[in-house]
């Protein structure tokens, strides 16, 4: 896209502040003290100009035009249209502080000796060149008019910067979120990387439980009295258990033999064994 396609397409705000009609243009004698502009000093009873003011907005700057009539070209006896006579662009770039770098008395200062008389600061657009200029109004109204045209300015920019501070703040408070966000997913992950998948166990070697286990086994084996407690000796096996269907008699007979060969205390405990009892033959069927 070329340069031209791009101004075209741009938007410029434009909004006309202040218009007055009938506005003397006076030129001005070098400041000779620092105590500031005399409308006494401007020969108020021959205007360089009469002009009409147009105060204006676009986009972030006022332009403060005075337009004079001049003879139309072309055109019947009598017929005249305006020109620009002299302009004062003013520019308040706001500082972070919502102060502006350069402020409105330096484009526009009023005099010291009077409420209806200032003195502005014209530029050219082609040379760039500055000068200061008087400028008056007939009825103090329209001076009035145009400081609050001035103060409506500063106050719009002022509102501007601060919506766009306010705008700025909260994009990087999105952006810290964001940050911390991205944190705490990064932790969460690091933290998922300990977890234990399907089917995983953890094995743990805890000294002196193997200990405690046999040593909690061997205090099993002894009653509170201290005396040994003998475990009881398992059924028969299911061949003597069938022969001992078959002939009981003598099943009970070699079962005796076979304990009273033993040892002795065998022999008081199978005497201390109530849980067998006699043992009683079971019914064929």
């Amino acid at each position: 896209m070329s340069e031209s396609e791009q101004s075209q397409d741009k938007v410029v705000l434009e909004q006309t502040l202040l218009r007055v009609e009938e506005t003397f243009v006076y030129k001005i004698p070098p400041l000779a003290t620092s105590g500031g502009h005399h409308a006494d000093d401007w020969d108020l009873g021959n205007p360089l100009a009469t002009c009409s003011l147009h105060v204006k907005r676009v986009d972030s700057t006022l332009c403060i035009q005075l337009l004079k009539d001049q003879p139309k070209p072309n055109a019947p006896p009598g017929a005249t249209e305006k020109h620009l006579f002299a302009q004062c662009i003013v520019s308040l770039n706001l500082s972070s502080n919502l102060e502006p770098t350069l402020k409105m008395h330096y484009y526009v200062e009023p005099v010291t000796d009077s409420s209806r008389y200032f003195v502005i600061r014209i530029s050219d657009a082609k040379s760039g060149r500055e000068a200061h200029i008087g400028m008056g109004f007939r009825e103090r109204n329209d001076a009035l008019n145009f400081k609050m045209s001035l103060q409506d300015y500063e106050n719009a920019m002022r509102k501007e910067a601060i919506s766009l501070n306010h705008i700025s703040k909260e994009g990087d408070s999105f952006q810290s979120a964001e940050q911390a966000s991205e944190s705490e997913t990064s932790d969460d992950i690091g933290l998922s990387k300990l977890t234990l998948k399907e089917g995983e166990k953890i094995h743990i070697n805890i000294k002196g439980i193997e200990g405690k286990r046999r040593q909690r086994k061997s205090v099993g084996e002894v009653n509170p009295g201290g005396k040994s407690m003998l475990l009881k000796k398992p059924p028969p096996p299911a061949s003597a258990l069938g022969a001992a269907v078959e002939n009981p008699e003598g099943f009970q007979r070699e079962r005796n033999e076979s304990i009273s060969s033993a040892d002795p205390a065998a022999k008081i405990e199978e005497d201390n064994d109530d849980d067998w009892g006699d043992f009683e033959g079971v019914p064929n069927n």
